[in-house]
């Protein structure tokens, strides 16, 4: 039978599931009375609770649900403003053009798209692609693009596979994209971190990774960073393909917002002489998550063992996503789309920049890049991200810790990502001067605090 404490813990997870408790729970004394016990048990089961990140507590106000938690992220709350989610706004995607695209694409190509397909993708596809890929410097033949499920499935595969350079290591920018970090970590790859701010990386230090330790692929966002938002000069892009090629190292260049970038802007593929770039596409952050699908160029010392991989994880990409995908692109409407949705977010960073330019705080720094959908924000060092997190949870604003980025989850301790990509405009504004106002509220606190001591 369950213990006391047990029973409550399934109490609380059951009616914020339910929706019952959306912000503050019960009162310790209360849930004491109503399951007949002391005191202690109910702080031990809450105690539980916060240790799970389900709930949080909060100095002389009681206990609270955490927003970021699994079961409070299933509930919907309209009156959020969700700095956190990175999912791209499927409100603006035309669905009955592309619904025309897929019904085209069946009269088309028939049975073709019901079938397995080839293990490399959807030949119009690749035909397509390699057309735009040409507009962007990269000219590749086209038996070196294929498709995966998301580029999360591409980094899986290079991950684990075997590199002709015979090195077993990866090395990644910190902070980096969460999913990747936690797929190496959860299978214990070898791996290596190199520092990554708002000015960039330390060539000097990559030179060095590149030198001395036994690194396979340097996994890497050239363009739009995630969490950062910033990007390379052209530089220092020509200087990693000289390096990697001086020291026999692949690079997997994720290149997932590249449409919302400019297009004078060259990847690294584009400078790459010696084919060892790995470079990777997404259409799920600029049209569907659903679609799951990412574009990849492999170099043709990684072809074979790629394809031996991908066959057996998953064998194969929905061949009908491919053909009406391969249809909208023909059409036009992709690159309508695309210049849609350019301005669409530019235009939320646009009002976002302009709430942080028109409130300066002392010690708090912020890159807001003009295209995509991630800023990064440093708060003074006098205030920790889980004080700031808990007080923007109470007024329904939601950030994202930027422990989640990071290798070492102890070296960031008041940073947050802030994404636009599912906020009104309206919302964009409210939800920046709010921040702003609670990040001086805390330091007020804390100045106040601090004048408290010295009188005494």
């Amino acid at each position: 039978m369950d213990t006391k404490y047990e029973l409550i813990m399934s109490y609380i997870k059951s009616e914020i599931q339910n929706g019952n408790f959306k912000t503050k729970l019960p009162s310790i004394r209360a849930l004491a009375i109503k399951f007949s016990c002391s005191n202690s048990t109910v702080i031990r089961a809450y105690s539980e609770l916060e240790k799970n990140n389900l709930i949080y507590a909060m100095p002389k106000s009681g206990y609270f649900v955490s927003k970021n938690s699994l079961i409070f992220s299933d509930i919907d709350d309209e009156k959020t403003i969700n700095f956190a989610s990175g999912e791209p706004s499927c409100s603006i995607f035309p669905a009955k053009d592309f619904q025309k695209c897929i019904n085209k694409a069946i009269d088309k190509y028939g049975n073709e798209l019901f079938s397995y397909g080839a293990a490399d993708g959807f030949l119009p596809l690749k035909s397509v692609l390699n057309k735009k890929f040409k507009t962007e410097g990269i000219d590749v033949s086209e038996n070196k693009i294929c498709f995966t499920n998301g580029v999360q499935e591409a980094l899986s595969i290079l991950s684990s596979m075997k590199f002709p350079n015979g090195k077993q290591s990866i090395l990644i920018e910190d902070p980096t994209y969460n999913l990747f970090l936690g797929w190496i970590k959860n299978n214990n790859f070898s791996v290596y971190s190199i520092s990554r701010n708002f000015s960039g990386i330390s060539l000097d230090e990559l030179k060095e990774n590149f030198k001395n330790n036994d690194i396979k692929f340097f996994y890497t966002m050239p363009r739009l960073h995630n969490p950062l938002g910033t990007s390379y000069t052209e530089e220092e892009k020509k200087k990693i393909i000289e390096l990697a090629n001086k020291y026999d190292v692949y690079i997997a260049e994720d290149d997932y917002l590249y449409n919302l970038w400019n297009k004078e802007d060259m990847s690294l593929k584009a400078y790459d002489t010696e084919d060892r770039v790995v470079h990777m596409k997404s259409f799920s952050k600029t049209l569907l998550p659903s679609m799951r699908l990412g574009a990849i160029i492999l170099p043709d010392s990684l072809k074979d063992a790629f394809f031996s991989y991908k066959i057996h994880l998953n064998f194969r990409c929905p061949q009908l996503f491919q053909g009406a995908l391969t249809e909208f692109i023909e059409s036009g409407q992709y690159d309508i789309y695309v210049a849609q949705i350019k301005k669409y977010y530019a235009q939320k960073l646009k009002l976002l920049k302009q709430v942080f330019d028109k409130n300066p705080i002392n010690g708090l720094s912020y890159n807001i890049p003009l295209n995509g959908f991630f800023s990064y924000v440093n708060l003074p060092s006098t205030i920790s991200f889980s004080e700031l997190y808990n007080a923007l949870s109470l007024q329904n604003i939601e950030i994202r810790n930027m422990k989640y980025f990071t290798l070492n989850e102890d070296t960031i301790t008041n940073s947050a990502r802030l994404s636009v990509s599912n906020i009104n405009d309206e919302n964009v504004i409210e939800g920046a001067e709010v921040f702003l106002r609670q990040v001086n509220e805390l330091l007020r606190m804390r100045r106040n605090k601090a004048n408290s001591m010295i009188e005494l």
